[in-house]
């Protein structure tokens, strides 16, 4: 009985072995078809490039506000706080901008915070950009926060920021680059024209693809 089992044990070591086999000569055929298929490398790449131009456009407009919060004054005149506080109150009508997710989740950071406080000193309004921003990467983009090792929710304290943007003229590099300076905006008492300007910004962004070339590769894992 323990020859047969042994018979046995082995004939279907060697049927899974042929099965894995005939997979991998399918999944190497696929491969080599993928590897010549250039609609399909297109398309990749087409996807890809879009999604990563949409994280540039994310990315760019957290700086705004953080190097923003950074130039806030120390002690806001009324009209100040009034005007930075409407302007913070709108972020909830362009959320799809900032964050798919959060649009989609109807996020209510804002509306729960105590914007008041908020716009009330520097030390304040970095703090509010501070908390958002972690808000929306722990709440609403937590496969890049799982698998992103590098990620540290409490990276973004108010000194990180100071020194940050103190340390890097983001304000300067981005008014030559896109044109947009919410700094500006806040002194001009025009800040309501903004989200239209990053809105055509971001369309302009977006028509850089031929910026950006990537290589990658189909292999079986």
């Amino acid at each position: 009985m323990l020859l047969f089992d042994n018979i046995k044990y082995k004939y279907n070591i060697l049927y899974i072995m042929a099965k894995i086999t005939s997979f991998s000569l399918i999944d190497e055929d696929l491969i080599s078809c993928a590897e010549n298929d250039f609609l399909l490398i297109h398309q990749i790449k087409s996807i890809t490039l879009n999604k990563f131009l949409q994280k540039k456009i994310h990315h760019l407009l957290w700086h705004i506000f953080h190097s923003f919060s950074v130039m806030y004054p120390e002690t806001p005149s009324e009209e100040e706080k009034l005007r930075t506080k409407n302007f913070i109150n709108k972020i909830t009508t362009h959320l799809s901008i900032i964050c798919s997710s959060c649009n989609r989740n109807k996020d209510t950071f804002i509306q729960n915070y105590d914007i008041d406080l908020a716009v009330s000193s520097k030390t304040n309004i970095i703090q509010f950009f501070c908390d958002y921003h972690k808000e929306v990467n722990i709440k609403y983009r937590q496969p890049i926060v799982v698998t992103n090792t590098n990620y540290e929710a409490d990276l973004f304290t108010t000194d990180f920021i100071i020194e940050r943007y103190t340390k890097n003229d983001y304000i300067s590099l981005i008014e030559t680059t896109y044109n947009l300076n919410l700094y500006k905006n806040f002194q001009l008492n025009s800040m309501d024209t903004f989200f239209q300007l990053f809105q055509s910004c971001a369309k302009e962004i977006y028509r850089e693809a031929d910026k950006y070339a990537f290589q990658f590769k189909f292999s079986s894992i």
